[in-house]
C-alpha cells in the first residue's frame, strides 16, 4: 500500500543565507525576530472582559468590545493557538493542607479570554517528591489533601477535545513547586503558563513553506511569588508530535519569540515548551495541533 508522501525536512536558517550589500532570509528572519520581541515588551492594548468568571458571557469567547462578562466560550476563528492562561485570578491554590484547583482555564485565546472544553476527556495528578498523591478524572478539577511537611509537588494535568475540534485537540500541562502548610488565606503556588501569540488568519492559519515567528509571554499565577525565569525551550512538531524540532528562541524577561520554519503544504503545528524560573518552579506544556498551514 502507497504511503502518505514525506514532507522534504525544513530548510536550515544559517549565515550563508545573508549576503554582503543586500538582506538575506536569516538576515530578515532576525529583523522580524528582534522587532516582535520590541513589541511584545510593549503595553498590552487588548481590552479584556472585567467581570466575574461565576458568570459566563453568552458571546463567543474572543469577540472584541466590551461584553462586561469574561468570556468562556469556546475560542473563536482566528484566536488560535487556544492555552492555559492565567489572567487576574488565581486558578490553584493551598488552603492549610489540601491543593485545590477548578475549571483551569486551558483553553484561552489570544485576546486574553478564558476557555475551557465542555467535552473535554482526561485526568489531574498530584505528585508529592515522586510519590502519586491522587487523581482526578476531570484534567480541570482536582481537590487533594497533603501532608503539612515542606515538599517538592507536580501537578500534571491531559485534556484530550472531543466533537468536531481540529485544533489544540490535547493539551499537556505540568507544573513543578515546592510548597508546605499554609495558615490564615489561602496562597497560590508559583505555576505559570506559556502563552503563544501567532499572527495567523481567520481560518487560524500560517503561511507553509517560510520561517515563522512566534511571539511568546509567560503568564503566572497573580498572587504567587515569582522569580525570574531561567530557562525556556519551545519545539514544535509537524506530524501530530511523533517528531519534535528544537525552535530558536530569544528572550528578555518573561517575553519572548520563537523562530522556526514551516514546510510546505498543508498541515498542522503543535507546540511543546519547558518554562523553568530561578527558585526551580517549572512548566511543561504541549499543545497538539496548535495551529494549521495555509499553502503558498
Amino acid at each position: 500500500m502507497a504511503g502518505a508522501a514525506r514532507q522534504p525536512p525544513p530548510r536550515r536558517l544559517d549565515e550563508t543565507d545573508a549576503r554582503e550589500g543586500s538582506p538575506g532570509p536569516a538576515d530578515r528572519v532576525r529583523k522580524s525576530a528582534a522587532d516582535a520581541l520590541l513589541a511584545a515588551r510593549a503595553p498590552a492594548s487588548a481590552e479584556r472582559c472585567p467581570a466575574s468568571r461565576a458568570r459566563p458571557c453568552a458571546r463567543p469567547s474572543g469577540t472584541p468590545g466590551s461584553c462586561g462578562r469574561r468570556c468562556r466560550g469556546r475560542p473563536r476563528p482566528g484566536a488560535a493557538p487556544a492555552r492555559p492562561s492565567f489572567i487576574d485570578e488565581r486558578w490553584v491554590e493551598r488552603a492549610e493542607d489540601d491543593i485545590t484547583f477548578s475549571f483551569l482555564p486551558l483553553y484561552g485565546d489570544r485576546a486574553g479570554h478564558y476557555g475551557t472544553a465542555p467535552s473535554q476527556t482526561g485526568h489531574a495528578r498530584l505528585f508529592r517528591d515522586g510519590s502519586l498523591i491522587g487523581e482526578s478524572d476531570a484534567p480541570d478539577v482536582g481537590f487533594f489533601s497533603v501532608p503539612p511537611e515542606p515538599a517538592d509537588y507536580r501537578i500534571e494535568l491531559q485534556s484530550i477535545r472531543g466533537g468536531r475540534s481540529q485544533l489544540s485537540t490535547r493539551i499537556d500541562v505540568a507544573w513543578t513547586f515546592r510548597s508546605q502548610h499554609v495558615d490564615g488565606e489561602p496562597a497560590a503556588p508559583p505555576v505559570m503558563a506559556v502563552r503563544y501569540a501567532p499572527a495567523l488568519d481567520d481560518l487560524d492559519r500560517a503561511p507553509a513553506g517560510r520561517p515563522f515567528v512566534i511571539p511568546i509571554s509567560i503568564s503566572r499565577q497573580p498572587g504567587a511569588p515569582a522569580a525570574p525565569l531561567r530557562r525556556l525551550t519551545v519545539e514544535f512538531s509537524f506530524d501530530g508530535g511523533t517528531v519534535w524540532q528544537r525552535a530558536l528562541v530569544f528572550r528578555i524577561g518573561d517575553q519572548a519569540v520563537a523562530l522556526l520554519h514551516h514546510p510546505d503544504g498543508e498541515g498542522r503545528v503543535s507546540l511543546r515548551a519547558v518554562a523553568a524560573d530561578r527558585d526551580g518552579n517549572a512548566v511543561e506544556q504541549t499543545i497538539r495541533d496548535a495551529y494549521r498551514l495555509r499553502p503558498r
